[in-house]
């Protein structure tokens, strides 16, 4: 239970940063999605099944705070959560080019659903912003993962400290 407090906690603090993001960060019309951003980070460091409840808790605290579209969220977002749980199993998640691939492929698979149960008038555009949405979080979930990791690495070194 305690393993979950952390990814939990992290969730909430980007669903809350979200809303806050300053105007200089936008590029090519695309934000970047702080709680998909943690859940792919931290998806990845867990099995498929605890990757899909985590991606759950991370639709509905986003889709809570946005307001609207809450199942879509909640549905896009476990299917991230699972999906980015089995790249674990099949890849080698200590490559940093993992965590960047993963994350720019999730993103775009979570929008791509999100997009289906919300359609909006300009496919074209929203094509567009989804890629460079997609680029972003890709460079964004290589910091959070690397940071995730070191915490991890640091609570074992403490744990196994202890034994001795």
């Amino acid at each position: 239970m305690q393993r979950y407090l952390l990814p939990v906690g992290m969730l909430v603090l980007a669903a809350a940063l979200q809303g806050n993001l300053p105007a200089w960060l936008v590029l090519k019309g695309a934000r970047p999605d702080l709680p998909l951003v943690v859940l792919i980070a931290t998806a990845l460091s867990l099995d498929p099944l605890s990757g899909a409840a985590l991606g759950f808790i991370a639709g509905l605290i986003h889709g809570s705070i946005v307001g609207a579209s809450l199942g879509s969220f909640i549905v896009s977002r476990t299917i991230i959560g699972f999906a980015a749980g089995s790249v674990t199993i099949r890849l080698f998640s200590e490559n940093p080019v993992v965590p960047v691939l993963s994350a720019g492929g999730l993103t775009l698979l979570g929008e791509v659903i999100f997009l289906l149960a919300n359609p909006v008038p300009s496919l074209a555009a929203s094509l567009k912003i989804i890629l460079a949405k997609s680029l972003y979080n890709s460079l964004l979930t290589l910091v959070v993962y690397w940071i995730l990791r070191w915490i991890e690495v640091r609570r074992k070194i403490k744990m196994a400290a202890a034994r001795l």
